[in-house]
């Protein structure tokens, strides 16, 4: 892993709270804006409805900031998508059960208790 991957790996968290802020501003700045906008057209304040954009796009922004927060993965997540593989595919781990029970097949006579005989 380079240095490189490990920075974005442990910024992530950040990444996602800076969305996770997004979504809220967007959203609530959006709807608000919307009712702006919503009763000055409808007391004819503005003639052009040109002016929903601004909300809207916002509000579309928000969705957007929303899936970007479902997708991008916690650091916690995304160590265990960087480390497990290759943890679970490396033939050294995978012999370390088989030695153990070698080793407890070896010593289990010696271990257990002896039974005095009566």
């Amino acid at each position: 892993m380079t240095e490189m991957e490990l920075y974005w790996l442990l910024k992530l968290d950040h990444i996602r709270s800076f969305f996770e802020t997004s979504v809220f501003v967007l959203f609530l700045g959006g709807l608000i804006l919307l009712l702006v906008v919503s009763i000055n057209l409808s007391e004819g304040n503005i003639e052009s409805k040109k002016w929903l954009f601004i909300p809207m796009s916002m509000l579309l922004m928000a969705l957007l900031s929303g899936i970007s927060v479902a997708l991008i993965p916690t650091t916690k997540q995304m160590a265990c998508i960087v480390v497990l593989p290759k943890i679970i595919n490396d033939e050294q781990v995978r012999e370390i059960p088989s030695k153990i029970v070698d080793l407890a097949d070896s010593w289990i006579d010696e271990l257990k208790p002896k039974q005095e005989e009566k």
